[in-house]
C-alpha cells in the first residue's frame, strides 16, 4: 500500500508503525487510544483482528474504528505434512469418516477462517463437527512448524503464509478454500473437489479512528479507492498471492458487522457444543494414564534392581580385593618375621664363631675388645678414643692379635672370618649360621701367602655378592594386584 500511494501520488508519502501482538488487538487498543479524530491514520487490519477482538471480548475497541475499505483477500489452504499418507482431499475425507477422534487439526484462531473451514470439510464428511479436535495458533509459521514436526495430521491457514513451506516440500496441500484458483499454484480449490457452500476468505481492510470527520472520512475514501484501481496495485499483489478485493465503506462495514456476528454465533457454538470425545471413550483416556504411570513404575523399579544389582557387584569386588589384600599382608608380614629370625640367628653365629676363635687364639680381654673392633672397620686411633687409652697401645694389642692369630694384618684377619664363616662348599648362609649355632665349627688354618689371601678374599667377595643378588631374586615379594571399585 504504501509504494502503490507513493508512486501513484495519491499521497505525499506514508510512515508505517507496526504493533503485533494477540491477533492485533495490541495494535488495535493503541491505534483507537493514541489516534482518536486523527483524519490522516489508518489501521490495517482483517479477520483475525475481527476474531480475536470478540473473543477477547474487546468488541468496544471495534466500536471506536470507521471502516473505509475492504483492499484484499487471502484464499486458506487445507495442507498436511509431507509424510502424511493423505495424498488427496477424498483420502482426508475418507479417514475423517473412519476415525474422525483421531485428526488433530491446527489453525488459527477460533473464529477466523480456518476453523470454520474445518466444520465445513466435517459436514462434507458427514461426521459431526463436535467430534473434531481442533487447536489454534496466532501465527501461521507456528502452525506450520506445528504441522512439519508431525505434532498435527491437518492444518488450514491462508496459502500466502504456507507457501515458502508447500514449495519447500515440507508440507503438502490438498485443497485451497476458495472458488476461483489461485493463479499459478496448482491445489484444486473446493469447488473443484465438489465441496459446495460459503467459502469464507481471510480478508484485510482500512480502518479510521473514531470521531474523524466526514471530510477526512471521504478524503481517505477517495485516497484507498484510487489506489485499489491503479495496475500498480494489482501488479503490488501478484507476487503473494493476494486478490484485490476492494468493498466501499458501506459495503465494509456491513461486512464487519456480519463477521462480528458470524464469529460471535461460532464461538457460542463452540462453547456449547458437548464434548463426544470424553463421553464416548472416558475409559480409554484413562486407560492411558494408567498405563503411562504403569510404564513409569516398572521403568523405576527396573533402575532400582539394575542399581541395587551393580551395587552387589561392586560389593562382591570390594570383598574379593580386600581378601587379597589381608593375604597379602599376612604373607608380608610371615616373611618379615622369617628374615628378623634369620638375621639374628646370623648375628649369634657369627659372634660366637669369633669368640670360640678369640678362644683358641688365647686372646685377652682388652685385645678381644681391639679385635671386635677391628672387625668392625674402626681405625687404630679411633679404638684408642674408644677405648680411653694411646695409639701406642692399641698398635701393640693389634700386633699381638695379629701374632696369636698367625695373620699378617687387618685385611688377613677380616678375610679369615669370611673365609671360616661363607668359605663352605654350600652358599646357603642360613644353613651355615645353624650349622654355626648347634655345632663347632671346622675352621681351616689361617692363609699364610698374602697373594692367596688376596685371591681368597676376592672369591669371597664374588660368591657373596652373586649368592645376596639370587637371594634377593628369590625372595622379591609378589605384587599384590587391587581392582579399583
Amino acid at each position: 500500500m504504501k509504494q502503490v500511494l507513493e508512486a501513484e501520488g495519491i499521497v505525499r508519502s506514508v510512515e508505517i508503525e507496526h504493533i503485533p501482538g494477540h491477533g492485533g488487538l495490541i495494535g488495535l487498543s493503541n491505534f483507537v487510544s493514541s489516534r482518536r479524530g486523527d483524519g490522516h491514520s489508518l489501521l490495517i487490519g482483517g479477520m483475525l483482528m475481527v476474531g480475536a477482538a470478540v473473543s477477547k471480548h474487546a468488541v468496544s475497541a471495534l466500536n471506536d474504528l470507521t471502516p473505509i475499505a475492504q483492499v484484499t483477500s487471502d484464499a486458506d489452504v487445507v495442507v498436511v505434512p509431507a509424510s502424511s499418507p493423505y495424498r488427496n482431499l477424498d483420502d482426508l475425507l475418507a479417514a475423517m469418516r473412519s476415525n474422525p477422534e483421531a485428526m488433530r487439526w491446527v489453525g488459527g484462531s477460533v473464529g477466523g477462517s480456518d476453523h470454520p473451514t474445518m466444520w465445513q470439510l466435517a459436514r462434507a464428511a458427514g461426521v459431526a463437527p463436535e467430534l473434531m479436535q481442533y487447536e489454534s495458533f496466532p501465527s501461521a509459521s507456528e502452525v506450520a512448524t506445528q504441522l512439519a514436526n508431525g505434532r498435527f495430521s491437518v492444518g488450514i491457514d491462508g496459502y500466502r503464509e504456507l507457501e515458502r513451506f508447500i514449495r519447500s516440500g515440507k508440507l503438502r496441500g490438498l485443497a485451497v478454500v476458495s472458488g476461483q484458483p489461485i493463479e499459478g499454484v496448482h491445489i484444486p480449490t473446493f469447488r473443484q473437489l465438489g465441496i459446495v457452500g460459503t467459502s469464507i476468505s481471510n480478508w484485510f481492510g482500512a480502518f479510521a479512528p473514531g470521531a474523524v470527520s466526514d471530510g477526512d472520512k471521504a478524503r481517505l475514501e477517495a485516497a484507498i479507492q484510487q489506489m485499489a484501481q491503479s495496475p500498480r496495485w494489482l501488479a503490488a499483489l501478484k507476487p503473494y498471492h493476494l486478490r484485490s478485493t476492494y468493498l466501499d465503506a458501506a459495503d465494509f462495514s456491513q461486512l464487519v458487522a456480519e463477521e462480528r456476528t458470524r464469529i460471535s454465533k461460532s464461538e457460542a457454538i463452540t462453547r456449547l457444543a458437548p464434548n463426544f470425545t470424553l463421553p464416548l471413550n472416558p475409559l480409554r483416556h484413562r486407560l492411558q494414564w494408567l498405563l503411562a504411570l504403569a510404564g513409569g513404575i516398572v521403568a523405576l523399579l527396573i533402575a532400582l534392581c539394575w542399581q541395587k544389582l551393580a551395587a552387589r557387584r561392586r560389593e562382591a569386588s570390594l570383598g574379593r580385593a580386600l581378601q587379597e589384600l589381608s593375604q597379602e599382608v599376612e604373607r608380608r608380614t610371615r616373611e618379615a618375621l622369617q628374615r628378623s629370625q634369620d638375621a639374628a640367628a646370623v648375628r649369634v653365629g657369627m659372634y660366637t664363631q669369633i669368640e670360640r676363635e678369640f678362644d683358641r687364639w688365647g686372646l685377652t680381654s682388652a685385645e678381644r675388645s681391639v679385635a671386635h673392633l677391628m672387625l668392625k672397620g674402626l681405625r687404630l686411633k679411633d679404638i684408642a678414643r674408644a677405648r680411653n687409652t694411646s695409639d701406642r697401645t692399641v698398635r701393640q694389642q693389634a700386633q699381638a692379635i695379629y701374632r696369636k692369630a698367625g695373620l699378617d694384618g687387618r685385611t688377613d684377619l677380616a678375610a679369615y672370618f669370611l673365609e671360616s664363616v661363607l668359605g663352605a662348599p654350600e652358599l646357603d648362609p642360613v644353613a651355615n649360621v645353624v650349622s654355626a649355632a648347634s655345632s663347632v665349627i671346622a675352621v681351616r688354618p689361617p692363609v699364610q701367602a698374602p697373594v692367596r689371601v688376596s685371591a681368597s678374599l676376592a672369591a669371597v667377595r664374588k660368591t657373596s655378592r652373586q649368592h645376596a643378588f639370587r637371594g634377593a631374586t628369590v625372595r622379591q615379594p609378589a605384587v599384590a594386584r587391587l581392582t579399583a571399585v
